[in-house]
């Protein structure tokens, strides 16, 4: 069991910085992000509540464990630019990525996908799949909630 100090432990902020170090720890050592939800909890502790949109991806390896968890964009309030080219560089330098899990938030609350979202998840499933990295998620996740392409009826666009 994990255990951490902190001292304040009234802080919540700290409290939150604390448990997402555990959690790293314990993503690298076993397969934690096998379903949505815990991606999306996972996520939430840091992207759930953020005034801007940040876009990201989780770089797995075969066995489902995290190679890195790499922040790559920060947008506005309602749009962040995503670049393939560049995110695909950094996964490719993050080790033997199998597959990974993009991921960003959205601050307005609602966490369903725009016509944007479901056109950028394309782009990078069909990129993926040229460099034999497989998109095993796209998981949005908003202050009240989260959007799992995977789970959701756009399985097509991840296969």
């Amino acid at each position: 069991m994990a255990c951490f100090h902190t001292n304040n432990p009234n802080n919540p902020d700290l409290i939150v910085k604390e448990a997402i170090k555990i959690l790293y720890g314990q993503l690298r050592k076993k397969p934690i992000l096998n379903t949505s939800k815990r991606v999306a909890n996972f996520l939430w502790l840091k992207y759930g509540k953020l005034d801007f949109e940040q876009f990201g991806v989780l770089a797995l390896n075969s066995k489902l464990q995290l190679l890195e968890e790499i922040s790559l964009f920060r947008g506005t309030v309602d749009q962040c630019p995503v670049y393939p080219k560049e995110l695909f560089r950094k996964l490719l330098l993050s080790g033997p990525v199998r597959g990974f899990i993009a991921y960003h938030n959205h601050p307005g609350g609602k966490a369903n996908p725009s016509s944007i979202d479901i056109e950028m998840t394309k782009r990078l499933r069909m990129a993926g799949d040229l460099l034999d990295m497989q998109l095993l998620d796209h998981v949005i996740v908003s202050e009240t909630g989260y959007y799992s392409f995977a789970d959701d009826g756009h399985k097509a666009l991840l296969k």
